[in-house]
């Protein structure tokens, strides 16, 4: 009896460290992206909007989180996002941000990858009334595999509170 039970602790010590891959993680992750896009703002061309190339696709957002309750700029699609830097003090018309290991974007994409964000830069390129636009590039390496994804053509709108 004891020899199935040892067997069973085993394969649980290796799911748990990584060494075998369960395929449902990418699924498993889900209900936590759904949930942290809870009380979001849809977008819209004139309103929140954040869009991208990923690999030469278009990729945008249907809603984004806001920035006072996030603090972060993020964008959510299909259990997809992308993630990026804020601070109150970037908002100045032609700021540039280098993302890398100082400011952190994110990116997570239904693939399977586990993504670290190598270089990229942002820069807001618009700031009136309470609205900042923004535009961003940047490379992801899969943490698994020798996989690299280009984010290009990225470009933000977010609401802002004035003090």
């Amino acid at each position: 009896m004891k020899k199935p039970a040892t067997i069973l602790i085993i394969i649980i010590m290796l799911f748990s460290s990584g060494y075998i891959k369960n395929t449902e993680d990418v699924n498993d992750s889900q209900p936590v992206i759904e949930k942290a896009s809870q009380g979001t703002q849809a977008t819209t061309n004139k309103g929140y909007l954040m869009k991208a190339t990923i690999d030469g696709k278009l990729w945008q957002s249907t809603s984004m989180a806001s920035v006072e309750a996030s603090g972060r700029i993020v964008g959510y699609f299909n259990g997809q996002y992308i993630g990026l830097p804020y601070n109150k003090s970037y908002l100045v018309t032609g700021k540039k941000i280098t993302i890398g290991q100082n400011e952190a974007a994110d990116l997570f994409l239904k693939d399977g990858c586990s993504y670290t964000i190598t270089k990229g830069q942002m820069e807001i390129t618009k700031v009136a009334d309470n609205w900042a636009e923004g535009s961003f590039n940047f490379t992801a390496v899969c943490s698994s595999s020798d996989k690299t994804v280009k984010i290009t053509d990225g470009f933000f709108k977010i609401q802002i509170l004035k003090n």
